[in-house]
């Protein structure tokens, strides 16, 4: 007998997560895959053999979301027939208790949780897999939620001229044996269940010993030439950020294997612990752009980030599944800026990312940094510009506001603290807090809890800040003085909540509020300082600074406070200075975008 879950599987709300965890503790997932039926056909088989503890006599559910063949609990067999929407019902629990169940998956051509590709220039098929936020239920059995966290150990069985890839190494290879091989990988450490992986097929496989570590990049054939072309960068951009990370936030990465695999037909890319999943689009088909390559640098970097931030400490529930990605991104433009070729990197990100938050929070579309997610299927709705790029600029904020010394001592107590652990936002704030000595929850809900972008403004020797909706968050921020060369005269730092704050400033051709660009809100300067930047915006010393005073007049026109031609005199006046590359482009786009659709046709 079998059963099948329907194809709409139930989504497991908040509460029912919060009653299994009382109720369950996870010891171990010891899961056999058999991806040999992957090669000429669809369907791949597991046996998930769970080994849990439970209060006495009570009574939970297990996910899966696939084709149950056989189930057994302790030795007795269930009622495949009990199977509903993908959970298979456990009853009258013992103290320690053992389940196995048996199934397939046939769906292996949708990407929900595994994809199948075959690759048309050669007929190689390669297979990855990626859990987040709960599909890995779609494979085998499991308690799918993120503070169940668990030792795995997986058992694959695969066509003999694959390479298999998991989150450790393997620890052993069988020969082969009827074209198919065994491949039995290391225990990982407790994890959650959306970060653990499974890749195969007959990957190009680059292997280097680099800072103590074994790192290793995959790919599929017909992308040899590219991997060789750029194998040095990724390496080089995979030894600086696991030595960063490692070293300043005091706990090096604990596995010595640390891959990274380029797959076909992935959107992305996934923090699988120790075996990063990125789409192969980053081994781009022709010589990469210096663009280019900074992406793909901030995405090794972001994706590293998660094995301290997401995947050692894990947050309880996808509430705050913002924090996870927008640490993620601070973080690795952070890692980055310390790369020679990459220092202008925040300029970039000012003038990409932060635009872009900046935009969607004046329109209707803006929601707080944080919300209500009562259920999985609602945790990937708030993945916008608000998650990822505001949320990141308010990371940046905090960083400025308590200063280096203490965000980086708040960020090594909470990981030596939870490390294999799950924890909630205020986990965080409280580690920064103690280390900074202050009591941010009043930081916290303002910056996190209201929607909305302030407005900074400099006028007659005092700093006032304008909010949305009344809130008054509290901002530390720099303002630059130039005189009539551009040159730098001097950097005014500045921390203003609600009522106005007097600055000595010197005198100056222009002051540029919030030059340093730590902070997120729109800035105007007095009159006389947007005049001059206007004009000579171009003569200003960093790229940094540049593009605040760009992204100051873009601001001020979705404000209505300037013309488009405003905003395009100004991008021009440092475009005829402006050699970086990382930034020519998005203030070519931005200058664009200004004259067609911000400016009288006349004069477009």
């Amino acid at each position: 007998m079998s059963a099948t879950s329907p194809a709409a599987p139930a989504s497991l709300t908040q509460e029912e997560a919060a009653a299994r965890a009382a109720t369950v503790t996870v010891e171990r997932y010891d899961i056999s895959l058999d991806m040999t039926g992957l090669l000429e056909g669809e369907t791949l088989s597991s046996v998930s053999t769970i080994t849990f503890s439970a209060t006495p006599g009570s009574s939970t559910f297990v996910d899966c979301v696939a084709e149950v063949s056989a189930a057994t609990l302790n030795g007795t067999e269930l009622d495949l027939a009990t199977i509903s929407a993908g959970r298979i019902p456990l009853e009258d629990l013992a103290e320690t208790n053992t389940l196995v169940v048996t199934a397939s998956q046939s769906d292996t051509a949708s990407s929900e949780g595994v994809l199948r590709t075959v690759d048309p220039s050669d007929g190689n098929v390669y297979v990855w897999t990626s859990f987040e936020p709960d599909d890995a239920r779609r494979l085998w059995a499991c308690f799918d939620q993120p503070d169940l966290k668990a030792v795995h150990g997986f058992t694959v069985s695969a066509p003999e001229q694959w390479t298999v890839l998991s989150n450790s190494a393997p620890a052993s290879v069988s020969d082969p044996a009827a074209g198919a091989r065994t491949w039995v990988f290391e225990d990982t450490p407790p994890l959650s269940t959306y970060v653990v992986v499974v890749n195969a097929g007959p990957f190009v496989e680059v292997r280097e010993d680099r800072g103590g570590y074994d790192l290793g990049l995959y790919a599929r054939q017909s992308l040899r030439s590219q991997l060789e072309r750029d194998r040095e960068e990724i390496l080089h951009v995979t030894e600086h950020g696991l030595a960063w990370f490692g070293t300043k936030f005091g706990m090096p990465f604990p596995q010595r294997r640390y891959d990274q695999i380029f797959v076909p037909d992935m959107g992305g890319a996934m923090e699988n612990w120790g075996a990063v999943t990125h789409s192969d689009v980053f081994l781009f088909r022709t010589a990469p752009t210096h663009a280019d390559r900074t992406e793909r640098t901030n995405v090794v970097l972001h994706e590293m980030a998660h094995m301290w931030f997401g995947d050692l400490v894990t947050m309880r529930w996808w509430d705050d599944l913002w924090l996870n990605e927008a640490f993620a991104s601070w973080a690795a433009v952070w890692a980055s800026a310390a790369l020679p070729d990459h220092a202008d990197v925040w300029a970039s990100i000012a003038l990409t990312e932060k635009k872009a938050g900046y935009d969607i929070d004046a329109t209707p579309a803006t929601h707080p940094i944080r919300g209500v997610v009562p259920s999985v299927d609602v945790a990937m709705a708030n993945f916008d510009a608000i998650t990822y790029m505001k949320g990141q600029a308010v990371l940046q904020q905090l960083h400025a506001y308590i200063g280096e010394e203490a965000y980086l001592a708040g960020l090594q107590s909470y990981f030596a603290e939870h490390a294999y652990g799950n924890t909630v936002l205020d986990d965080l704030m409280g580690a920064f807090g103690a280390a900074a000595g202050k009591d941010l929850s009043a930081w916290t809900t303002a910056w996190l809890d209201h929607a909305g972008t302030d407005v900074i403004t400099l006028a007659d020797g005092k700093v006032s800040v304008t909010s949305p909706d009344g809130t008054v968050r509290p901002h530390r921020l720099d303002i630059a003085s130039y005189d009539d060369s551009g040159a730098l005269l001097a950097t005014t730092a500045v921390t203003v909540a609600g009522e106005p704050v007097a600055v000595s400033l010197p005198d100056a051709a222009a002051h540029l509020v919030n030059a340093t660009d730590v902070t997120f809100a729109a800035v105007r300067s007095d009159e006389a300082s947007e005049a001059w930047l206007g004009q000579n915006a171009g003569r200003l010393p960093d790229a940094v600074a540049r593009a605040v005073a760009v992204n100051s007049a873009w601001t001020a026109l979705f404000r209505g406070e300037i013309a488009g031609p405003e905003v395009v005199s100004r991008v021009l006046s440092v475009l005829e200075t402006e050699r970086n590359p990382q930034v020519t482009g998005e203030f070519l786009s931005m200058a664009v975008t200004a004259a067609e659709l911000w400016t009288a046709p006349e004069r477009v």
